[in-house]
């Protein structure tokens, strides 16, 4: 390999690397939400329900792309636990919502007016581990995230196989 090659080999390690872990993100949202439709209901209550946003910094003379996030907690029961708490809050809707969210703050605010603060709820609940709950079945994004993740996957690739069969000069 060539001197002249080293800046491919570090950017395509940066995109493998980050190719990784979206691909690793995409599967666990997938297989979560998966899950969820296996899993028992109980009875919950919502005890706060707001908006929350994430901001991406645009080019600079673009606009920032922002996303709207519902962000809800409820509280549920846990059962006999050993360090005396009898109830579980839990902050999850919907496994992918919390890094996605909504491009219209309208849909975020849609979404919200579905849960109110002394409302109760169906809450599904891992049995294997009562800490992991949702609102709502399914998932959203993980498709999404698999293919960031093999995009930069693929240009990982192509910058390895560039850089070891290309030509100089």
């Amino acid at each position: 390999m060539q001197i002249a090659d080293a800046g491919s080999v570090a950017l395509a390690s940066l995109l493998g690397g980050g190719g990784i872990w979206y691909l690793w993100r995409g599967v666990t949202i997938l297989r979560r939400g998966r899950a969820t439709w296996r899993w028992p209901v109980t009875e919950g209550t919502i005890v706060s329900a707001g908006l929350g946003t994430w901001t991406m910094m645009g080019e600079v003379g673009s606009a920032d792309l922002v996303m709207y996030i519902p962000r809800i907690e409820y509280d549920y029961p846990m059962g006999d636990a050993p360090d005396g708490r009898s109830s579980l809050r839990g902050r999850t809707v919907m496994f992918g919502l919390d890094h996605l969210g909504y491009l219209a703050e309208r849909g975020a605010r849609a979404h919200l007016a579905s849960y109110q603060p002394g409302q109760t709820v169906s809450v599904i609940y891992n049995p294997a581990d009562r800490t992991m709950a949702v609102l709502e079945r399914g998932q959203r994004g993980g498709y999404l995230w698999l293919f960031v993740g093999l995009m930069a996957a693929l240009g990982a690739l192509i910058l390895i196989l560039g850089a070891a069969f290309g030509t100089t000069g």
